[in-house]
């Protein structure tokens, strides 16, 4: 049917830690102790990161998973980055306290405009996104019905309010374009949790 959400997922710091995106992040923790909190091992967005950092050399001396990740895990020490969304920090965020480093999305955050997404920093394109999917022998005609509420309901204000604040990425992908990239963030997420085994 269609895509039509990039959940907000970020890699965030405290907003006096001395970078400000991954490379900056990746030469720190080349001298000094950088811990990481996330949502468990087998979680995509977990997986993402620890690839990522790979990539550009970011070394973590310890990471840990966590049932809950919001203000508070950096605020207390429990560690010196965090990937999590954005709905958990958006009090610390206001406040600036804390600052975004990436966002693990398509599109850069209306929360953060100026931090580049993890595909920018990286060439990791993977995200995490929501859709609309119907049973195999829908007709052609249900699902342009559906497919025409959805975009019908995606452009109200409601919506709109929800984008802004919580920095949620809304758009409408469907047919062959949606297809390509289910088929290509398959591909690419079964690789990653094969590299985290």
């Amino acid at each position: 049917m269609g895509i039509f959400l990039d959940y907000p997922f970020v890699i965030a710091a405290k907003a006096d830690a001395p970078y400000n995106n991954l490379e900056e992040l990746a030469e720190f923790s080349q001298t000094n102790s950088v811990s990481l909190a996330h949502f468990g091992y087998q979680a995509l967005p977990t997986a993402i990161t620890f690839k990522a950092a790979d990539q550009i050399g970011l070394k973590f001396s310890s990471n840990a998973p966590f049932d809950s990740i919001n203000c508070s895990t950096l605020a207390n020490g429990d560690a010196t980055v965090i990937n999590t969304v954005t709905q958990t920090i958006l009090s610390c965020l206001k406040s600036g306290d804390v600052k975004i480093i990436a966002s693990i999305t398509h599109k850069r955050l209306s929360l953060s405009p100026d931090v580049p997404t993890l595909k920018e920093q990286t060439g990791i394109a993977q995200t995490t996104w929501n859709g609309l999917f119907v049973k195999k022998g829908t007709s052609d005609e249900i699902k342009q019905r559906i497919a025409d509420i959805a975009q019908q309901a995606l452009a109200t204000d409601k919506v709109a309010e929800i984008s802004a604040s919580t920095g949620a990425s809304v758009f409408w992908i469907d047919g062959s374009k949606a297809q390509e990239l289910i088929s290509a963030d398959y591909s690419s997420a079964k690789d990653l949790l094969d590299y985290m085994n």
